[in-house]
């Protein structure tokens, strides 16, 4: 995949709804440099004529727009109108390691903690990206904090649904936050072996 391809596909990504591992891994592929585990089949057994990379390359000056563009949707994006935009916005602030984004960070988490106190799904889940990409960066209390807060069935039943989706276990794209508490009941997913509480999916990113 050629960079500007790589580009134009992050044009479109807003469209595609609640990010999968797959659809993460591709997005990120540039940042980590690491191919997604679901293209291996497409890379060359046969090595080409002259240096050439093995994936997506960002130059530095596309690699900081990119990353401001995703701290500017994190920042701009309304919580009631575009929540899901917003949260994955956040979490992929997870791969950036400036020291402006961590704090902005650590403010989100101290912000979607106090909202996520027994109110919506949408508000704990705000709390779960702010928690999972300030575990990315190296700080993990948070992520212990999140999980004291999801023991009710609600909580449970969003997080499962979550990680289904995650995976690639619901058949249809995901647009707005409904199918975590009300997927399982229609069974629009395939039979789900996971069954422990994941809090932190990109720890089986590339699996």
């Amino acid at each position: 995949m050629r960079t500007g391809d790589f580009l134009r596909l992050c044009r479109v990504l807003p469209k595609l709804g609640a990010l999968r591992r797959t659809t993460t891994n591709l997005i990120t592929w540039p940042l980590t440099g690491l191919m997604p585990a679901h293209l291996g089949v497409f890379k060359p057994r046969l090595p080409s004529h002259g240096p050439t990379p093995d994936g997506p390359v960002l130059t530095d000056e596309e690699r900081t727009r990119f990353l401001d563009h995703l701290l500017a949707i994190a920042q701009a994006a309304p919580r009631r109108t575009l929540p899901l935009l917003r949260r994955q916005a956040v979490y992929l602030l997870g791969f950036d390691w400036r020291q402006g984004v961590l704090d902005w960070l650590r403010a989100e988490w101290q912000q979607a903690s106090r909202l996520s106190t027994g109110t919506s799904i949408a508000a704990l889940l705000e709390a779960r990206s702010a928690s999972v990409a300030l575990a990315a960066l190296g700080e993990t209390a948070h992520i212990h904090d999140f999980v004291e807060s999801t023991g009710d069935e609600q909580s449970e039943l969003a997080n499962m649904n979550y990680w289904a989706n995650w995976v690639g276990e619901f058949l249809d794209d995901q647009h707005s936050d409904d199918f975590m508490v009300a997927g399982a009941r229609r069974g629009r997913a395939r039979t789900c072996s996971t069954t422990s509480r994941v809090v932190c999916p990109r720890v089986a990113a590339n699996g």
